[in-house]
């Protein structure tokens, strides 16, 4: 999966905008605020995702386990 971010950063976003603008057309968001809301995301979440994993693995067991002592699960519940 990170290999696939990894190749999706490797792209021009000329590549990627494209085939961007061929499935808001067919969606018809073309002028819509949603349009550059989704192709500013395709772009910018694989980045994202690199740079949040690389700190999340960086964080200590060590805090994990003080927080399960603390009563804090792994999941948040919810209220409903």
């Amino acid at each position: 999966m990170i290999l696939l971010f990894l190749v999706t950063q490797m792209l021009p976003a000329t590549v990627v905008l494209t085939p961007l603008f061929i499935a808001f057309n067919e969606l018809a968001i073309l002028n819509s605020y949603w349009a550059p809301i989704l192709a500013t995301s395709t772009l910018g979440i694989p980045f994202s995702v690199l740079i949040l994993r690389t700190f999340f693995i960086g964080i200590p067991r060590e805090l994990e386990e003080a927080a399960t002592i603390d009563v804090a699960t792994d999941l948040p519940h919810s209220s409903a």
